[in-house]
C-alpha cells in the first residue's frame, strides 16, 4: 500500500528553508513527491520562526498530488539543529522528530537507492532538482580521509535526505537496493507527479515482478 513516510523540514534563517515530502509507492520505490521552500535570497524578505511555521503548516494542508486527496505523513522529522524553529512547530500543534543527520550515511543511502532505480523525484520538487548537480565533497576534508559534503546549496536536498534516512527501518523492509558503492549513482530523470500516480497505478494492476 502506498503511504506518506514523513516530511523532512530543513531550516534557515539567513539561508533557504524546505520541506520535502517521502512517499513510499506499492511498486516497491521512493518518491520525493512535493516540496516547499522560502529562500529569503530570492524574496529578498526574511520570516519569522512564527511566519516559516504559519506557511510550512499551510503547505502540509495543501493538496500534493493531482489524483489523490488528504495526504498526510506518517512523521515530520527537522533538522536537530533547528531547536527554535521545532520549539515554534511544537506551540502551532505540529510535533516534530529529531532527524537522522548522519550525513555521509545519509548521502550514501540516497545515492544507492538512485543507482538501484529505487528514488524517484517529482517535478514539484523544483529545489532539490536544481540543487542536486551541484553537490560536491569538501577536497580539504577528503585529504585529512573524511566524508564532508560542501555545505552551499543543499537545503531541499538535506530536507530530503533527512526523510529518506529516519525512516529507513520503514522503508527499508520493501525497497530492495542491493549492493551500490557510493559514486556509482546514475542520474534518474525527475518524473513529473502524473508519472509518478502512472507508475503506481500500473503495477497494482499488474503481477508483481522482481526487479
Amino acid at each position: 500500500m502506498a503511504r506518506v513516510l514523513a516530511v523532512g523540514v530543513d531550516y534557515g534563517t539567513t539561508n533557504a528553508s524546505a520541506a520535502v515530502m517521502l512517499r513510499e509507492g506499492v511498486d516497491r520505490r521512493l518518491y520525493l513527491l512535493d516540496e516547499w521552500r522560502h529562500d529569503p535570497a530570492h524574496a529578498q524578505h526574511r520570516l519569522t520562526d512564527a511566519q516559516l511555521s504559519a506557511r510550512l503548516r499551510a503547505w502540509l494542508d495543501a493538496e500534493h498530488h493531482p489524483r489523490q486527496q488528504g495526504l498526510r505523513p506518517q512523521w515530520i522529522v527537522a533538522d536537530p539543529a533547528a531547536a527554535s524553529f521545532r520549539v515554534q512547530l511544537h506551540q502551532d500543534h505540529v510535533v516534530t522528530q529529531a532527524a537522522d543527520n548522519d550525513v555521509a550515511y545519509g548521502i550514501r543511502t540516497v545515492a544507492s537507492l538512485l543507482g538501484a532505480g529505487r528514488l524517484l523525484v517529482s517535478d514539484r520538487c523544483t529545489g532539490w532538482i536544481t540543487e542536486d548537480p551541484g553537490y560536491s565533497w569538501d577536497d580539504t576534508a577528503t585529504e585529512r580521509g573524511e566524508d564532508r559534503p560542501v555545505k552551499t546549496a543543499d537545503h531541499s536536498l538535506d530536507a530530503g535526505r533527512y526523510a529518506i534516512a529516519t525512516t529507513e527501518n520503514l522503508w527499508r523492509p520493501s525497497v530492495p537496493i542491493g549492493r551500490h558503492k557510493f559514486g556509482e549513482a546514475r542520474e534518474v530523470d525527475p518524473l513529473t507527479v502524473d508519472s509518478c500516480a502512472r507508475s503506481e497505478e500500473d503495477i497494482a494492476t499488474q503481477p508483481s515482478r522482481e526487479p
